[in-house]
């Protein structure tokens, strides 16, 4: 049985999971419509063979630059759930 405020905080903590879970599927649309826009915008033939290699290399074999576009996103993940705010990021 539940003690008197126990149900009460359950609730709120499973409210605020919810609300988090929006929040960072909404960053993660965001994240994947930036990056379709800048691949249709930017697509050839020397993009599709760095992508697809991309892609089939693991994190901690890409380049610092590669490494540090993902941290952006990283970051902005980071924000959302020290903020709770995704108007921020």
């Amino acid at each position: 049985m539940a003690r008197d405020g126990e149900q009460g905080d359950n609730e709120r903590v499973y409210s605020d999971i919810v609300r988090l879970r929006e929040q960072l599927a909404e960053l993660e649309h965001r994240q994947w419509a930036h990056w379709t826009r800048y691949m249709l915008e930017n697509w050839t033939g020397v993009n599709r063979a760095r992508w697809t290699r991309q892609m089939n290399v693991p994190y901690a074999e890409l380049s610092e630059d590669e490494k540090r576009e993902d941290r952006y996103w990283a970051n902005k993940v980071l924000e959302v759930l020290q903020r709770g705010d995704l108007t921020t990021a």
